[in-house]
């Protein structure tokens, strides 16, 4: 038997299994009976997952091998992908992805099974909750029978593959993916545990152990987003982190919902209050996580998302359809058959700020599930389809943190004056930094918003790490967990607001050993060479550091590697845009140049209707003076705009002929061409490098805030307690 006749056949074997451990985790037998049943199905669960790691075992020696015999291994790897990759293709296909994410959820149910927490909720409501997590892997198991990695090419294998996507050659591609699903294996247990506690009628059982869990989730794929935000930044050219890209979205909603999730159970451990909002809250965070994955991998979203899958059929639509809506029925069926066991216990007022903030907690999940779902919605009764812009997301987001932030000071309400004057001066200097950075392209309005916001979030750094201080001088370290996430949380939202709306960028064009002044500093172009591989590789400095950026064109398009300098007060982004024409000079209005052996000025726009053309055209011109030492020459390019299109008229400029390319309104600057009467085009010079030059202030604030925020959730996370505190 071949590779795709044992692939197939262990895909095929590994949901039989699954399905038979599931029916005997959930056959109703005597209490004589259980332990021998479950182990049977225990049993069996094992021998599913045993299947499941050697179909992953089979599809990466495939493509170690480059055997181009399966179609998933052509689509993913090449004969000169380096093997690091290689084994990486096994998380980069649709295929491959699924069948780790079964592998991971299949691990969780037979590791809830061992464990040996002694919180842990009593066996028939632990053998439920290890059913649903096996369900939950039957039906990505499934999915592998529709769509399978060891599908045969059609014909002979070809020689080579078609490769990785270049952009997910970076070595961030080794961990990310891998933590992300981590991260949404490990918050479908709580969903399944709240619903089998409920099942078995206590809506307490759970809790402990389910808190631990869902802590443990929210930190990797809190981890994982980082991670896939970094990559983004230093590996893409576009100078962002979050673009709220559905795939992104996919990510954050569990993650707001399991934020919620976690305040909210800090209400049912502290009063025994909020049992129903936490039923929701961990059924919801369950749910999300398929439903992000559906919209994302079922290829639903391919015409709305830069990363989403390609379509891939009905059948395989219908199984995430089932795999979706199943376990949101099955926890709202219980929900209303159950609902005598949600003890009604009062809430104090001292806690009413904090279930107030766990709603809002849950409203921003919902906004951000809504954005990234109205591409389906907006097709509802034949519509086509649109997507909402990411002023929707930063507005409700900015608003919304604002509010929980605000609702966290008044459940805090520090007893001295101390936190609040910490907490005042901090918000003081993130409110200023940021009124000063804000670009006034911003409308009024908006400015003022997110300078109110940034008062907010540093409102609440100063509080807590005013609060921080105090558990850690009463050595009352697991406490101070709280504080320092919400510190990282404050630094995040300020890191995030400086860096975007504070960014400011200049277009540069260096030729090799050239340098260019800019508002933060010179950059010089060092050198322009080529890679083995047939990239560009630009030797780039900034002050006296100095980096390498690539270019090079792929299936993709062209593909720009940036080059990063840190400096405490944020970054310089250097991102090459293009290779420019060596006889093509950008300059803004009111600068002077040097061009060769020139001396270049550009002081102005010509205005329309100046020149008495008729009504069918019109000329939009550059006022330029050109003195290679014989005294300025003054000229007018211009561009001719008619009906027909838009087409650039040379003038003779002294010696020299002068032609207006193109011109960008925004940056009031022109590019122009410039050619000497006894030259030919680009004679004698090296080829020039168009440069975007950014400054990304605060933005380490982004990275450190994420950083704390997570060593926050690990600080807090501890072995559950065998009882919960009384009411």
């Amino acid at each position: 038997m071949d590779v795709a006749q044992v692939g197939g056949a262990l895909v095929v074997l590994a949901p039989v299994l699954v399905a038979l451990g599931l029916a005997a985790w959930l056959w109703p037998v005597r209490e004589a009976q259980a332990a021998r049943v479950a182990k049977w199905a225990a049993g069996l669960l094992m021998a599913a997952q045993m299947v499941v790691i050697a179909a992953i075992l089979l599809l990466v020696a495939a493509l170690l091998k480059s055997n181009f015999s399966l179609e998933y291994v052509v689509r993913e790897t090449a004969l000169d992908l380096p093997t690091p990759y290689k084994l990486a293709a096994l998380w980069a296909g649709q295929e491959g992805t699924v069948l780790l994410w079964a592998c991971f959820v299949l691990s969780a149910a037979l590791f809830l099974n061992e464990s040996r927490h002694p919180a842990r909720p009593p066996q028939p409501t632990l053998r439920i909750a290890i059913g649903l997590l096996a369900a939950a892997a039957l039906g990505l198991l499934v999915l592998l029978i529709i769509k399978s990695p060891f599908v045969p090419v059609e014909g002979l294998a070809p020689e080579d593959g078609h490769g990785l996507n270049p952009l997910l050659q970076n070595p961030w591609m080794m961990i990310h993916p891998p933590v992300l699903f981590i991260g949404y294996t490990l918050l479908l247990v709580p969903a399944a545990l709240a619903v089998a506690s409920l099942i078995k009628g206590n809506g307490d059982q759970w809790v402990e152990l389910g808190r631990h869990y869902a802590l443990l989730g929210w930190i990797f794929l809190g981890a994982g987003m980082m991670l896939g935000g970094y990559w983004a930044y230093i590996t893409l050219g576009w100078g962002g982190f979050w673009a709220w890209d559905p795939v992104e979205n996919a990510s954050l909603v569990p993650w707001l919902a399991a934020t919620a999730l976690l305040h909210g159970l800090s209400l049912q451990r502290k009063a025994g209050a909020s049992q129903r909002l936490n039923y929701v809250y961990a059924l919801l965070t369950g749910v999300a996580v398929i439903y992000g994955s559906y919209l994302t991998r079922s290829g639903v979203l391919s015409g709305f998302s830069v990363h989403s899958f390609e379509k891939v059929g009905a059948a395989y639509n219908s199984a995430w359809l089932t795999l979706l809506i199943a376990p949101l029925a099955l926890g709202l069926v219980v929900m209303g058959v159950k609902k005598e066991a949600f003890a009604q216990r009062p809430l104090p007022a001292t806690l009413s700020s904090m279930l107030q903030g766990a709603w809002v907690l849950g409203l921003m999940a919902a906004l951000v599930c809504l954005g990234m779902s109205m591409p389906l919605l907006s097709q509802i009764g034949g519509g086509k389809g649109s997507a909402v812009g990411q002023g929707f997301y930063n507005q409700t987001q900015s608003v919304l943190f604002a509010a929980a932030a605000l609702l966290l000071l008044l459940h805090l309400r520090p007893a001295t004056a101390a936190p609040w004057v910490l907490g005042v001066i901090g918000g003081a200097i993130s409110a200023t930094t940021l009124a000063r950075l804000v670009s006034s392209e911003y409308a009024m309005g908006k400015r003022v918003g997110m300078v109110l916001v940034a008062m907010v979030a540093g409102l609440m750094a100063g509080i807590a790490l005013d609060r921080m201080r105090g558990f850690l001088a009463q050595r009352a370290w697991r406490s101070a967990g709280g504080a320092l996430a919400h510190l990282g949380a404050a630094l995040l939202v300020i890191g995030a607001l400086c860096s975007g709306p504070g960014e400011r960028s200049q277009r540069v064009e260096l030729s090799r050993g050239q340098t260019e002044a800019t508002p933060w500093g010179p950059v010089t172009l060092g050198d322009i060479q080529k890679t083995p591989d047939d990239k560009t590789r630009l030797i780039l400095g900034f002050r006296k550091q100095h980096g390498e950026a690539l270019m090079y064109e792929s299936e993709q398009g062209q593909m720009r590697n940036p080059v990063l300098f840190h400096k405490w007060w944020g970054d310089i982004y250097l991102e090459p845009e293009e290779m420019g024409d060596p006889d093509v000079l950008s300059i803004a209005k009111g600068e002077t140049k040097d061009f060769r052996n020139l001396k270049v000025s550009f002081t102005g726009f010509e205005r329309p209707g100046s020149h008495g053309q008729d009504a069918d055209e019109m000329r939009v011109g550059a006022n330029v003076t050109i003195d290679d030492g014989s005294g300025p020459q003054p000229c007018t390019p211009f561009l001719l705009v008619t009906k027909s299109g838009i087409k650039p008229a040379p003038v003779t400029c002294g010696k020299y002929s002068v032609l207006l390319q193109s011109m960008e309104v925004e940056s009031h600057t022109v590019n122009l061409r410039i050619l000497g009467e006894d030259r030919a085009p680009g004679s004698g010079m090296g080829q020039r490098v168009v440069l975007r030059v950014t400054r990304k202030p605060a933005i380490g604030l982004v990275w450190l805030g994420t950083l704390l925020l997570l060593a926050g959730g690990a600080l807090a996370l501890s072995r559950p307690r065998l009882e919960m505190r009384p009411a």
